[in-house]
């Protein structure tokens, strides 16, 4: 009896408070932990699954093994995953987030990159949350930093520390979005510092980012915080380029 009078209240609620797509205004009407988006919306992301490489995530690889073009440098992370491709409307979402001060999108973003943690990355727990840093100039003139709203509600869904501080960007690098690969890994190169590195010795950490490419700048923040000690680092993105 109390089960049914809980769903009576519970559908009543949703037809005077529905809830709202906030990419495009219509109604959420299902469960899903990733419904804070509307069908319809999902529907336009191309999602990120196999087959892919085992190790950075790059769409459309069947033979695994050293598929990376970070193998040349360097592989320091184990995994990158991530929710969806960046093709059209996963691109217009992100532009929103970062550019256009559509920092609510940051809900429903975590919401699908909680998706991708159980499907992709299994359920792993990990000792903390780290976002990719901006540097300061960079976040002054924003306002805030895209990766920092990820991981913060990221860590709320999962139930997970998150740490927005100890990553540091001390260099202003150039936007990698204009460089070939080799110059990503060159523009990132020593860019990253870790202002308590004790604090990640024997950890397993999961970086957050919105979007990965070359997986340079990711790769870049692995190194430093595998070199301060920590034994496992993973990555996770809302979305990836092919």
């Amino acid at each position: 009896m109390l089960k049914l009078l809980y769903n009576f209240a519970s559908d009543v609620l949703a037809l005077a408070f529905p809830r709202i797509c906030p990419v495009c205004g219509g109604r959420v009407a299902d469960d899903f932990l990733d419904a804070i988006v509307c069908e319809s919306c999902r529907s336009k992301l191309q999602r990120a699954l196999p087959p892919h490489c085992e190790r950075c995530g790059r769409p459309d690889v069947v033979h695994h093994a050293y598929c990376c073009s970070l193998m040349n440098t360097g592989l320091h992370f184990d995994q990158a995953r991530a929710y969806c491709l960046f093709e059209d409307y996963a691109r217009r979402v992100v532009h929103d987030m970062k550019f256009n001060q559509r920092r609510e999108l940051a809900e429903p973003m975590a919401g699908m990159m909680a998706r991708a943690w159980i499907e992709r990355l299994e359920e792993r727990r990990y000792d903390c949350l780290i976002p990719v840093p901006l540097h300061p100039s960079r976040r002054h003139a924003r306002g805030y930093n895209q990766s920092d709203l990820l991981a913060e509600r990221l860590g709320d869904m999962l139930d997970m520390p998150v740490d927005c501080w100890n990553l540091e960007r001390r260099r202003n690098t150039r936007p990698q979005s204009s460089l070939r690969p080799q110059e990503k890994v060159e523009n990132v190169r020593g860019a990253f510092t870790l202002d308590k590195p004790e604090r990640v010795k024997g950890c397993e950490m999961l970086l957050i980012d919105d979007i990965i490419t070359t997986g340079s700048t990711a790769n870049e923040c692995a190194r430093v915080l595998r070199e301060a000690g920590a034994v496992r680092i993973d990555v996770l993105t809302f979305a990836r380029t092919r």
